[in-house]
């Protein structure tokens, strides 16, 4: 009975540790021409949301640094407008992007959700959170 409850907690820790770990790290407000707009993966396309391609000349370009566990370096590329409402969101290439296929719907339910959020700057780091969330969720 001892072993059988030390193998189901051994278990249940290898499954909780089988998440990603981010760490966010800094947000920087980047200029937008220093941008390599190949080097990032567009999010998925929530209805609610509609998001618009990468603009060079929009001047509310942010980088959001995380890194993972080994140290691993990840961005997440996104534009506003001067109220703060998100229009373009992208994770760099190195992240794992065919998580957010597998899990759009939950993305999307999530992103969806946070335009209940009365304030614009609260939609946007909620969006922001939903992407996190996921990323979080899967194992590189």
């Amino acid at each position: 009975m001892k072993y059988t409850c030390l193998l189901i907690i051994t278990i249940v820790i290898s499954i909780k540790t089988n998440a990603q770990k981010l760490e966010l790290t800094s947000l920087k407000r980047i200029d937008p021409f220093t941008i390599i707009a190949s080097n990032y993966v567009s999010m998925p396309d929530c209805k609610i949301s509609n998001k618009k391609l990468f603009d060079i000349n929009n001047p509310y370009t942010y980088l959001q640094i995380m890194v993972d566990e080994n140290g691993a370096m990840y961005q997440m590329l996104y534009q506003t407008d001067i109220t703060d409402v998100i229009e373009y969101l992208s994770i760099s290439n190195n992240a794992n992007h065919q998580c957010f296929r597998i899990k759009t719907n939950e993305y999307c339910s999530c992103v969806n959700k946070s335009y209940e959020e009365s304030f614009s700057s609260l939609q946007t780091s909620a969006t922001l959170d939903c992407a996190v969330r996921i990323l979080k969720r899967c194992a590189q």
